[in-house]
């Protein structure tokens, strides 16, 4: 995704359990996004996740709290050879 970009995306479910889902990224070189499902029948958050990126040119990082905030992850993408988009990943 070009840092440049926003990202919002909306499911509904139609089942018997009706499942909303949300998420959604806003961002240039520092970017946020979230993830949210909530359960209609049970009325309780079946997920929610939240996370921070960061961009330059040769490097995206990023830090997620998963799992309703029980999980840290961390990413990051390294380009060592722009020309043929080599890159190290962590």
């Amino acid at each position: 995704m070009n840092a440049n970009q926003s990202l919002l995306g909306q499911l509904l479910m139609l089942t018997a359990n009706l499942v909303v889902n949300l998420s959604g990224m806003v961002g240039t070189s520092v970017g946020s996004r979230t993830d949210v499902s909530f359960d209609t029948k049970t009325g309780n958050f079946t997920k929610y996740n939240v996370g921070i990126s960061f961009f330059n040119p040769n490097l995206i990082a990023a830090f997620t709290l998963n799992d309703k905030g029980d999980t840290l992850t961390a990413l990051q993408d390294y380009i060592v050879k722009p020309l043929t988009n080599t890159t190290v990943s962590a």
